[in-house]
């Protein structure tokens, strides 16, 4: 997740890494003639930390001469970008920690995985795709890194509000979505998978355990518990 790509303009080098800034200006201008004759080149650095959205430490401090000028252009972007600002941008790009959004300035925010939608999704291809027009709320913005963190799902009904307050005790048939070690994945509502443990398939008297269903087998389940918090639901096998 740390690649590198050395990009040679005259004497100076381009550090092209994973961030949230873009080269901006006459710097940008000269770089993209120099290179691939492309409008904007971005500069990427360290990855955001997947669960609080902020990004990781392990950038280095130093910033080359190409870099100061472009995150100066960043933060008087950012100055302009308020927290808890609705703005339409344009993602432009998918990594594994989240979707990078153009606000059509110098830096690109990221929208975290956890920020992504609050329906369950298996790849974040199937949720978003780059070139397509989105609105965000604007979560965080740092000057000192010239990062900004957004959100899509602050902006979504919250589906597991309504599942929640009307589904706990009921029975229903699922489908299995996945298999893990410790039991099976049911879809019990649109966006919302619950957990089925392998002990709900033991065998009564025999010590020989019973084989899991397989994805997209049919099972009868009991919605049994619910944590809000955790955002997380236990189902009962219903023989």
């Amino acid at each position: 997740m740390n690649e590198r790509f050395d990009l040679s303009v005259g004497l100076d080098t381009v550090l092209v890494r994973r961030t949230r800034t873009r080269l901006c200006g006459p710097t940008a201008r000269s770089v993209s003639r120099a290179s691939t004759g492309s409008p904007r080149l971005r500069l990427r650095t360290a990855p955001a930390d997947h669960g609080s959205g902020k990004p990781h430490d392990d950038a280095p401090g130093r910033l080359n001469r190409m870099d100061d000028a472009t995150s100066e252009a960043g933060r008087a972007f950012l100055r302009t970008v308020q927290q808890g600002q609705v703005r339409r941008g344009v993602v432009s790009s998918l990594v594994d920690f989240g979707a990078f959004v153009d606000l059509g300035g110098c830096v690109d925010g990221l929208v975290n995985v956890a920020e992504v939608s609050w329906l369950y999704y298996d790849r974040l291809a199937d949720v978003v795709e780059v070139g397509q027009e989105v609105t965000v709320v604007v979560l965080d913005i740092d000057l000192d890194r010239v990062r900004m963190s957004l959100s899509l799902k602050a902006l979504q009904f919250d589906p597991f509000k309504d599942f929640a307050r009307t589904h706990l005790g009921r029975v229903l048939v699922g489908r299995v979505t996945k298999v893990v070690p410790f039991g099976v994945f049911v879809h019990v509502h649109e966006g919302i998978a619950g957990l089925l443990h392998k002990s709900a398939f033991d065998v009564p008297d025999t010590d020989r355990p019973a084989p899991l269903p397989q994805v997209g087998d049919e099972v009868v389940v009991e919605i049994s518990d619910i944590n809000f918090t955790r955002r997380t639901v236990s189902l009962t096998l219903v023989r």
